[in-house]
């Protein structure tokens, strides 16, 4: 059975996640504040309340994975900005429940193309991208 046989014959649910993204939901959860949460690829920025914003290292494609991604981010209440990297799919992970037991199947797509030296120059809309 395919992934588009999975989508159309079994309920699916979308999630923006990824480790520091789930905790970063829990914490906008947590706070009950639209927006006082967000989750920014790269860079350094303020928050509500003048809170300072760290940056995550990945990046996500420029297709329709990712503006989902940023869809059920925004649901939740999480001010997202993301790296987009033309050329790369958004990565991806299937996650099966039977019967309590969690299966996953993960492609990290465009966050395996992001090099560290991106984070000089996303201010300027520019990144370095691995080969």
């Amino acid at each position: 059975m395919g992934r588009q046989e999975l989508i159309a014959g079994y309920p699916v649910e979308y999630i923006a996640g990824g480790a520091t993204q789930n905790a970063i939901r829990v914490a906008q959860w947590m706070l009950q504040v639209p927006g006082a949460a967000s989750f920014m690829v790269c860079g350094h920025g303020t928050g509500p309340w003048g809170l300072a914003s760290r940056a995550a290292q990945g990046a996500v494609g420029c297709d329709a994975t990712a503006d989902k991604m940023e869809e059920v981010a925004g649901a939740d209440g999480v001010a997202v900005n993301y790296l987009r990297a033309d050329g790369a799919p958004t990565g991806k992970c299937a996650v099966l429940v039977v019967d309590g037991e969690r299966s996953m199947v993960a492609s990290l797509g465009a966050a395996e193309m992001y090099k560290a030296r991106a984070c000089g120059g996303v201010a300027n809309g520019q990144a370095e991208w691995a080969s």
